[in-house]
């Protein structure tokens, strides 16, 4: 499927996108809100400015993908692969990230408020300048990660295993 055909099917009504393969598509600028990706592969792909509102991308693979400004508010990556994957200055406001792989990951700026990241696997993850009030890490892996300078008010850190990552305010 090519990105012209994806926003072809969108635009008729069509959602359920499982199991789909979007490797190194550019995906830029489109609006796929409340759309269903789930076990779908966006390696190197490029979703720069998307919005993704409620869209569900459980067991979906990110690996190396660009999700810079992406919207992603409210949206569904239980169990996704962001392993090197940018997301810069993204909303994932609410978002449920339960279980979810983000190795060398980038947070720079982005806005995670009340997002659910219980047992995430986060090594060497970037959440620099990203605010993160009412983040629940509940039970999470945390190893090298950057949080410098970002907000940290009310988040659950219950169980979280935090291994020489530097948290304010723990």
């Amino acid at each position: 499927m090519y990105a012209e055909e994806l926003l072809e099917r969108y635009k008729k009504g069509e959602r359920l996108f499982d199991g789909r393969f979007f490797n190194g598509m550019n995906l830029s600028n489109m609006r796929l809100q409340k759309a269903i990706f789930i076990s779908s592969d966006f390696t190197d792909a490029v979703l720069e400015n998307t919005d993704l509102k409620h869209a569900d991308f459980s067991d979906a693979n990110f690996e190396g993908a660009t999700l810079k400004n992406a919207d992603l508010r409210f949206s569904n990556l239980f169990d996704a692969h962001l392993e090197y994957a940018d997301l810069t200055n993204a909303d994932l406001t609410k978002t449920n990230m339960e279980y979810a792989i983000c190795s060398h990951t980038k947070f720079i700026g982005a806005k995670l408020i009340g997002a659910n990241l219980k047992h995430n696997f986060i090594y060497k993850a970037d959440f620099s300048n990203a605010d993160l009030t009412s983040a629940n890490f509940e039970g999470a892996y945390l190893s090298n990660v950057n949080f410098e300078n970002a907000k940290l008010k009310n988040v659950n850190w219950k169980d979280a295993k935090i291994k020489k990552s530097k948290i304010p305010e723990l």
